[in-house]
């Protein structure tokens, strides 16, 4: 029994969505009560679920994170997919990521940063409240090279020099340095010479390890070429006299 009282409608508010109900009535007076009317079947619509559980973050690299989550506990309906977002810098995905799995990548990320993913259930009523779970990607720092060594061999050549990452984030497949900006080596050497530089100018060297993951940068050194050097062809300032061999001008001793 659900309701006794001299009302003649009764709301239900604690029903559940998607489910079966059948409902009796009688009429009751003092000391006699009516039969059970015929039963009415009620059925609940659909509702909005409720949040993705166990949001979580299974791998990351310093362009990618992949999440995966478990289904809500309270469907309230049947589940058509889920809604996926991401919030952080340089995201440049549409406002939400469509997919009925459970686990989703997402690439093109920033290292070392840190981003706010939401999971949403999403049934015929529409989607409930997120699950929420905020992850960084992984720093660079370790994943690089350290920062080169620079030898000025002369006034157009720099020897370069650098160690291993001490945490390559998979197998190193080469290195590549940059001279201000552009490519001048590529190779697994660990050490080369930069050449066809200009004298007394400065240059920004980085080198970048190469792994299946993608590249990871060292930070810059600076050095500057010798300067030319110019000899001076200005005259002396006490020249030498000619000698005449002890005669005069007139040609006497």
């Amino acid at each position: 029994m659900i309701y006794m009282g001299d009302e003649d409608s009764f709301v239900v508010t604690d029903a559940k969505p998607v489910s079966k109900y059948s409902f009796r009535l009688r009429h009751t007076t003092e000391g006699d009560d009516s039969p059970f009317s015929d039963s009415v079947h009620v059925e609940t619509p659909e509702s909005v679920p409720g949040a993705p559980q166990s949001l979580l973050c299974l791998n990351r690299t310093t362009s990618q994170i992949k999440v995966a989550w478990e289904p809500p506990e309270l469907t309230n309906g049947i589940l058509m997919c889920y809604h996926v977002t991401v919030k952080g810098p340089k995201v440049s995905l549409a406002p939400f990521q469509e997919t009925q799995d459970t686990y989703f990548i997402f690439s093109g990320l920033l290292p070392g940063t840190e981003y706010k993913f939401q999971v949403y259930a999403v049934t015929g009523r529409g989607r409930g409240e997120p699950a929420v779970l905020l992850v960084h990607t992984v720093d660079l720092g370790h994943h690089a090279p350290a920062k080169p060594t620079l030898s000025v061999l002369g006034r157009h050549e720099i020897q370069v020099e650098w160690d291993i990452p001490k945490e390559p984030l998979s197998r190193i497949t080469g290195y590549e340095v940059k001279v201000n900006g552009e490519a001048a080596y590529n190779g697994l050497d660990r050490s080369c010479i930069i050449r066809r530089l200009q004298a007394d100018t400065e240059y920004t060297v980085t080198v970048s390890a190469w792994t299946n993951e993608g590249r990871c940068e060292s930070v810059a050194s600076k050095r500057r070429t010798n300067r030319d050097i110019t000899i001076s062809r200005r005259p002396p300032l006490y020249p030498f006299s000619k000698k005449t061999n002890g005669k005069n001008k007139e040609g006497k001793q």
